[in-house]
């Protein structure tokens, strides 16, 4: 009969089985008990992720658009708010040029000037002027007021105050500044003239920013030497476009300076009229002021 052969295994052979045993029960149980607890703290498919993250986005960089009437008195009101006289000399730069503007690219005698025209003055606040020694009541060309009247204007219009100063403020009209108060007197004359013509196009909010944008064209009147009308894309009249139609220059010539109607030059160049944004930041207290002029086109 032939004997069975008899397989001995070593006791530490079998310790070492278990150890490996319990170590591969303790990584299924840790990696069972993580994938749980992962599970209830992430969304379960990218889909959700996605989502979460796109709200998170939307939240911190959410904006409120408000398309605004522009015949509002709101707007209208901030419209005035740019500077650019009714008529300048030509070597004047408004608000509307051929690069992004801001207070410091405007001349501060323009911004101070804009401001002045804009003040309602009444009875109370003209003061009589002094000239030549002799004590005159005001009227509406010749009249003291305080600096301070002007500088709160100036403040409504920029945010923020301009240092006071002499500066013109129309043909051959001036205010004169001492120890704080203006002197106003008009008399004289410009031989040459540029308008800005502009119509406003839309307005809107978005947050704390109000908006404008509008169309412009400036033309240049010169009567010396000779009457010639051009017109350009920006104040800074670096942009020619053309020579004026001569049947509209002609009505020009017959018109005053002062208070001209450019609707029909508006309606054969609205093609050729710049399109520019203007930006209105918000102050502490709600109200708006000007802050900046761009062309977008």
């Amino acid at each position: 009969m032939e004997d069975k052969k008899v397989v001995k295994v070593r006791l530490s052979t079998v310790i070492l089985c278990f150890i490996i045993l319990l170590l591969i029960i303790g990584l299924v149980c840790m990696y069972v008990y993580f994938t749980h607890q992962d599970n209830t703290n992430v969304p379960t498919n990218t889909a959700q992720t996605n989502e979460v993250q796109t709200n998170t986005t939307n939240n911190t960089n959410k904006e409120t658009i408000s398309q605004l009437d522009i015949n509002s008195s709101k707007v209208t009101k901030l419209y005035n708010y740019i500077p650019i006289w009714e008529y300048d000399l030509p070597e004047m730069l408004n608000a509307y040029q051929d690069k992004s503007v801001t207070l410091k690219d405007i001349d501060e005698k323009y911004l101070l000037a804009y401001a002045f025209l804009q003040i309602n003055f009444t009875d109370s606040n003209r003061l009589p002027y002094e000239i030549d020694g002799r004590i005159e009541e005001p009227d509406n060309k010749w009249f003291g007021f305080n600096a301070d009247i002007l500088q709160e204007k100036v403040k409504e219009l920029y945010g923020t105050t301009i240092k006071n100063q002499d500066f013109m403020d129309g043909i051959g009209a001036g205010c004169t500044y001492n120890n704080g108060k203006y002197m106003h007197s008009q008399g004289g004359s410009w031989d040459n003239f540029k308008y800005g013509i502009r119509n406003i196009e839309k307005a809107y909010e978005i947050n704390d920013t109000l908006y404008i944008e509008d169309k412009y064209i400036t033309l240049v009147l010169e009567y010396v030497p000779y009457s010639t009308y051009k017109l350009y894309t920006s104040s800074n009249c670096t942009n020619f476009i053309e020579n004026l139609d001569n049947t509209i220059a002609k009505k020009l010539e017959t018109m005053s300076v002062v208070n001209t109607n450019f609707d029909e030059l508006k309606a054969k160049y609205k093609d050729k009229m710049v399109s520019y944004k203007h930006t209105f930041k918000k102050n502490a207290d709600g109200s708006y002021y000007w802050y900046s002029t761009e062309p977008i086109q």
